[in-house]
């Protein structure tokens, strides 16, 4: 039988389980990037021990990323209740793609640039701000028994991408 709607489609339980699994998935993928983002980092650090970033400087890069969490999460919190969900989505996901490509520029090069990766990660940074916005869309999407399962998963999501970055990134 039909018993509840979803954006004005009846579904039965069963398209409903698999259409919340769906969501679930969709929503908890950005934490899969930004573990993997904030670690790549360390998967990287003998490569750029050899390219002449020292353990002090890639703790440095760690920094740059934290510092810019611990400002911008509090700030993105506030803005959300003011600009809008779908807004800040988007806001936060900007400086996370432009610093990650920094990132990678910054550290192509055969002698990499420091200021060039320090600067990428700390746009990174915004990503965590990014999982407020998911765990806000979360909070919306799912209820009860629900939203403790989807965040469960995005915590399990998150750690997969911390481990598939450190081993399936090349450091040589």
């Amino acid at each position: 039988g039909i018993n509840a709607e979803y954006g004005g489609w009846a579904m039965s339980r069963r398209r409903q389980f698999w259409f919340k699994i769906l969501i679930m998935f969709i929503a908890c993928n950005p934490f899969f990037m930004v573990f993997y983002v904030y670690d790549g980092i360390g998967a990287l650090a003998p490569a750029f021990d050899e390219k002449g970033i020292d353990i002090e400087q890639v703790g440095q890069l760690y920094l740059a990323y934290s510092l810019s969490t611990s400002i911008m999460i509090f700030v993105i919190g506030v803005l959300i209740d003011k600009l809008g969900l779908n807004v800040m989505i988007l806001a936060t996901n900007i400086p996370v793609c432009v610093g990650t490509a920094l990132v990678f520029i910054g550290g192509s090069y055969s002698h990499p640039n420091f200021w060039i990766i320090a600067v990428g990660r700390t746009l990174s940074g915004f990503g965590e701000s990014l999982l407020a916005c998911q765990q806000t869309v979360m909070g919306k999407w799912f209820k009860g028994y629900w939203l403790s399962v989807v965040f469960s998963f995005s915590n399990i999501w998150g750690q997969t991408g911390t481990a598939s970055n450190f081993t399936f990134t090349i450091s040589k």
